[in-house]
């Protein structure tokens, strides 16, 4: 807002001061100086009463009279012989046949019929007066540029306080509430960008329900046809089939379960992305959660499983079901592309329970973090195809932590593998 405000103020400057000479250059150098014919006859006039005085009353007293003039119109009077005054004032006597001319705005020259004297009329700019005035010209331009500051801080003030409703709503509806709108009161309004953005809001909620719904849909249609396969493979499994036979049962029996585990994630995860359950937090003995799924993990693997607990006794607080659904996805994550070993440390801070597991394999590398989390996203190029799963797991542990206002990173270990950190909030006994 303040570059906005700063361009407009600067601009409405530049726009005031580009008019001003437009309107000089056009009244002053392409047309007509009106001001300058009305102060040469000005002059002229003033030089026929100047001749009159001198007639009627005598140098002596027209001097005085000018003088006299000069002093109450805050002027300088000079007396210079005609040989004595510039050349280019001396030519405009001579060629024009004048006894008065405008060496510019500040000089008036004046000649006496028959005389040899020139009579220069100066603004005296010491003067009090004059100066008062130009300090009241310049005010003008102080008045019009704080005039433009207050103005575009009113505009931009407007527009900021316009902004602030669609930006809300804009960033509610990145976190998730679709059904978060700006407001189209007049008042608040800025054109037609919040009812374009209600608009493009709109389409996105119903295709993103419609997305949910059908993938919902199709994954609750694959349960009854999974099933069928499964029960029609071990139908021919109890035929004595021959040797060959019986392997492709096996694969067919295997592919099913596989199908039904990826079905299952998919409704696990649809559950948790619709929301509509409350969590069921209780406070979780940290060390011995870790020794209860610890002796879970290593019947799972072959692996080196090590595991580095709290040296304080501390507690945090979760809904143990959905936790323990998050740590087993990144723990058997990490059994598909480790080498050897697998790290699961705990540490905490004042307000936040960490659980890193660290593998020693190839890693992942920096450009594929962000996406990690996705559902169905894979990083093969850093990791290897055919130890992927159905690519919701890392998704599913995203859903928990933003259930539980906690986060999920990933890293490199030092163990030359990744480092998965999960953050929850801390209660300590």
């Amino acid at each position: 807002m303040r570059r906005i405000y700063f361009e407009y103020l600067v601009g409405l400057t530049v726009i005031f001061l580009v008019s001003i000479y437009s309107y000089a250059f056009i009244v002053y150098k392409l047309s007509t100086d009106y001001e300058y014919i009305l102060r040469d006859h000005e002059a002229e006039a003033y030089q026929e009463l100047i001749d009159v005085v001198y007639r009627e009353k005598g140098l002596l007293e027209t001097q005085n009279l000018l003088k006299s003039f000069a002093n109450k119109t805050r002027q300088n009077l000079r007396i210079i012989p005609f040989d004595n005054a510039p050349e280019l004032v001396r030519k405009a006597f001579q060629q024009q046949g004048r006894n008065v001319y405008y060496h510019d705005e500040y000089f008036l020259w004046l000649r006496l019929v028959g005389s040899d004297e020139l009579y220069e009329l100066s603004k005296n700019k010491d003067s009090y007066l004059r100066k008062q005035i130009k300090f009241e010209n310049r005010l003008i331009w102080v008045f019009a540029i704080t005039g433009f500051a207050f103005s575009g801080l009113f505009l931009v003030w407007r527009i900021k306080r316009r902004l602030n409703n669609l930006e809300m709503a804009t960033v509610a509806f990145s976190h998730g509430e679709l059904l978060e709108r700006a407001s189209e009161k007049n008042s608040i309004k800025l054109g037609t960008l919040n009812r374009s953005f209600n608009v493009m809001a709109d389409k996105i909620r119903d295709l993103i329900n419609s997305n949910k719904s059908l993938t919902n849909a199709v994954a609750h249609e694959l349960r009854t046809p999974i099933f069928r396969i499964q029960w029609q493979a071990e139908l021919l499994s109890d035929l004595a089939p021959t040797k060959q036979q019986s392997k492709a049962i096996a694969r067919i029996l295997a592919d099913t379960e596989e199908m039904e585990d990826m079905v299952d994630e998919l409704l696990y995860y649809a559950r948790l992305e619709r929301g509509g359950f409350e969590l069921l937090k209780q406070p979780i003995d940290a060390n011995e959660w870790l020794n209860e799924r610890f002796s879970i993990w290593e019947k799972e693997t072959t692996l080196d499983l090590v595991k580095v607990p709290l040296k304080i006794p501390a507690s945090f607080y979760v809904d143990l079901k959905l936790f323990n659904r998050a740590v087993d996805n990144i723990v058997r994550n990490a059994f598909k592309f480790a080498d050897t070993k697998i790290v699961i440390e705990l540490w905490y801070t004042d307000n936040e329970f960490v659980i890193e597991v660290h593998d020693d394999g190839k890693g992942v590398e920096a450009e594929h973090w962000p996406f990690l989390f996705d559902p169905f996203y894979s990083a093969n190029a850093a990791r290897n195809k055919g130890k992927t799963g159905h690519g919701l797991g890392l998704a599913i542990v995203k859903q928990v932590c933003d259930r539980h206002q906690a986060h999920v990173t990933v890293g490199e270990s030092y163990l030359d593998g990744a480092c998965f950190a999960l953050s929850f909030p801390r209660l300590e006994l």
